[in-house]
């Protein structure tokens, strides 16, 4: 190949006796230039040394240490090229072959910098797509293409069309073909990418703490480059220089990295794990210094604080982090709760501390709005048990094992007259007074042994003294963690079980209903026998005087008779609810002839007053409902008295431009206790004694009246006596 016989031309050199072609042995020469890219170097030997004492070399150490090798054959090698006229004479005849192997030697350095650079910046910032597969491959083709095209320059001539060797202390001279401008073009690229990295980097207030050594990077790699820039550019600008600046700015490069590696812990796994943690953690961190002026912001807290910037004031992120930190000592780690927005952030703010002086703070802030939600809904949840527990009407307790209360909910005071503190402490048992006989008592120790449920009634004492019927449910929850005890609900049943005797008891009226109605239905047939033949017998003109006057009192009797029987009848009728036109002063004539009788034999007399009324629309059966069970309540009233007198009066009055129809019925008795008086329309309320009255007539009679649109009310002052008064509006 012809490459290999391009190299095979330098080796006879090689074998020749070296005596011939040194100079003086006496006397070495160097040019002084040539010190820096010594130096340049030295410091790359200096700092693989470094790399390789790591404990751990990791892929960044790698390929710094790379870039190293390189630009120590760079800089080495071009020492050499400049000093190797001065130490072989020129004249020698294998001088140009030693001359360009030491050219392309340097090249390899030339070649391999670009690459190894380019894959020490991207492993330093973590772009792994650099580092690996087939993107990888690719920057290695600059070496590759070097490697083919210069030692075949020969051939094409088109790396270097034309060369020279140096004159003693010079590198020599060149001329630039094309295949040189691709390596130019591409290494540049390589070079340059990584540059804007570190620039980046460098401007990047998310990397605040890595600012100064991504601009120490980008102006050691700017250096050489420039340099280099300036020899590439002579042919074109016609600055002609003497000598390549590049290998002479590596020394300042090197003089840099090494300074970054040895005082800034450069290449460390520590800082790099710490800037790794500071971007990773979820909770927004914010560093500033003594004046309180951010420092950096790692990107959490950049989403809190989207304006934040390296120099800010604390108090331009929010005023109230920043009223609330002032006080105190910074020294002190500060905990606080601050709202942004819709979001609830805990915060602490840590100082940091350089030999005992404060030279910053670091805050951390957690949101805790989902958290603070809970804990609301938590909180929000608790208070809705409590409002149900308290308002409900069943009593809630938690006994002990032993029967002891712990708890009873306030409807204990509605229900049975105690306060819930009045039970704390207390027996359930002895402080309700209960036969151990009761059913409880025995359900009560089974729920305990068991951890089984029980659902009994049982008879408790109220406060009063009355007695009160309650159904009470228990479960065992002593082994639950919130409750520890023996859950009752206690349900109070009194008013159930008196409305259930209630409707027993309209049973038993609706049974006499139909036979009263069965019965008048019977004694129709035998009426109007009666009163057909005592009509018969008053057309016989042929009677005496006396025995007319008797027929006439038999037929009355008989006529008033049927009456009550047609009123029975239309009593006992059921109807369903249907209004319609109604004459309330015929309605009290019907009702009070239903009570004649009773009234008679109870000693009461009846006064009316009947004025004309306007015509009512209603339910007459529901009215005259109302009609009776007044009448009734006054009979009562009056009969334990030994009679009395019943006054009934109806009369028109006009209020506000509307006609009313007003009744009313007032007796002579006892009349109704002051304290009673606001409760005698209330359901079960009555002052008879047990199995005289269902305290359900005068209940009843508010409702229809209400449904009618009037209005119903009792009077009873000093005089005896009580007045029901009943106002409906006319049609």
């Amino acid at each position: 190949m012809p490459w290999i016989q391009i190299t095979l031309a330098a080796m006879p050199f090689l074998g020749a006796p070296i005596e011939g072609a040194v100079l003086a042995a006496q006397q070495i020469a160097f040019n002084p230039i040539s010190l820096l890219p010594l130096s340049a170097a030295l410091l790359s030997v200096l700092m693989v040394a470094i790399v390789m004492s790591q404990e751990k070399v990791r892929l960044v150490h790698r390929m710094f240490l790379w870039l190293n090798v390189s630009a120590f054959i760079w800089t080495f090698l071009y020492f050499l090229r400049i000093n190797l006229a001065l130490w072989i004479e020129p004249a020698y005849a294998g001088y140009r072959s030693l001359f360009w192997l030491a050219h392309l030697a340097t090249f390899v350095g030339i070649s391999l910098v670009p690459t190894y650079w380019f894959l020490f910046t991207a492993a330093y910032y973590r772009k792994t797509e650099w580092t690996r597969g087939w993107k990888r491959a690719i920057l290695y083709l600059p070496i590759v293409w070097c490697a083919l095209t210069m030692p075949t320059n020969s051939m094409h001539h088109q790396f270097f069309p034309t060369w020279e060797p140096g004159a003693p202390g010079g590198p020599g001279s060149w001329t630039f073909g094309a295949f040189f401008w691709v390596h130019v073009v591409i290494s540049y690229s390589l070079i340059l990418w990584p540059i804007k990295w570190h620039i980046d980097a460098s401007r990047n207030p998310r990397e605040t703490a890595y600012r100064r050594q991504a601009a120490m990077m980008a102006v050691a790699a700017a250096l050489p480059l420039l340099g280099n820039l300036s020899w590439v550019t002579q042919y074109i600008s016609g600055i002609r220089l003497a000598l390549d600046p590049t290998p002479m700015l590596f020394a300042v490069s090197n003089a840099v990295f090494a300074y970054a590696l040895l005082r800034m812990n450069w290449l460390s796994i520590f800082p790099v794990a710490l800037r790794e943690v500071f971007h990773s953690m979820s909770d927004a961190v914010v560093v500033v210094d003594g004046d309180d002026r951010v420092i950096q912001a790692n990107p959490a807290a950049l989403r809190v604080f989207p304006r934040v910037e390296p120099g800010s004031p604390l108090e331009t992120l929010t005023s109230d982090p920043a009223r609330r930190l002032e006080s105190g000592r910074p020294s002190e780690q500060k905990e606080f709760e601050l709202d942004i927005g819709d979001s609830i952030y805990w915060g602490r703010r840590i100082a940091l501390l350089d030999q005992q002086k404060i030279e910053g703070s670091l805050f951390i802030l957690t949101e805790i709005t989902e958290r603070k939600r809970n804990e609301e809904a938590l909180r929000e949840s608790e208070e809705r048990f409590r409002s149900l527990v308290q308002h409900f009407s069943d009593v809630i307790t938690i006994l002990e094992s032993d029967g002891a209360i712990r708890y009873g909910s306030p409807s204990v005071e509605s229900v049975l007259g105690y306060k819930p503190e009045d039970l704390s402490g207390r027996n359930f048992f002895d402080f309700f007074g209960l036969d151990p006989a009761q059913p409880i008592v025995g359900a009560f120790k089974n729920v305990v042994e068991n951890s089984g449920e029980m659902s009994v009634e049982v008879s408790l004492r109220h406060s009063d003294g009355s007695s009160r019927t309650l159904e009470v449910t228990g479960a065992n929850l002593l082994h639950h963690p919130a409750v520890s005890g023996i859950v009752l609900n206690c349900r109070d049943l009194t008013e159930r079980k008196l409305l259930q005797q209630q409707l027993v008891q309209s049973e038993k009226l609706a049974a006499m209903g139909q036979l009263i109605s069965g019965v008048a239905h019977e004694l129709n047939n035998p009426l109007t026998a009666v009163i057909g033949y005592t009509q018969l017998l008053l057309e016989n003109n042929s009677l005496d005087a006396q025995a007319r006057r008797q027929l006439e009192v038999v037929g009355s009797q008989a006529e008033r008779t049927r009456r009550i029987v047609q009123n029975l009848l239309a009593f006992s009728r059921q109807h369903k609810p249907a209004h319609s036109e109604v004459n309330l002063n015929e309605l009290l004539e019907q009702t009070l002839e239903l009570r004649a009788y009773e009234m008679k034999v109870n000693g009461i007399s009846v006064i009316r007053d009947l004025q004309p009324l306007p015509v009512i629309f209603a339910d007459g059966h529901q009215v005259q409902q109302v009609f009776l069970n007044t009448i009734i309540n006054a009979e009562q009233a009056m009969a334990g008295n030994g009679g009395g007198t019943l006054t009934v009066k109806s009369e028109t009055r006009l209020t506000e431009g509307r006609m009313w129809a007003r009744m009313s019925i007032a007796d002579d008795g006892p009349g109704i206790n002051p304290e009673d008086l606001g409760r005698v329309f209330d359901p079960f309320f009555t002052t008879k004694p047990i199995g005289e009255g269902t305290g359900l007539g005068l209940s009843i009679s508010y409702g229809i009246i209400k449904e009618h649109g009037g209005t119903i009310r009792v009077e009873s002052g000093r005089e005896p006596g009580a007045t029901f008064v009943i106002e409906l509006p006319a049609q």
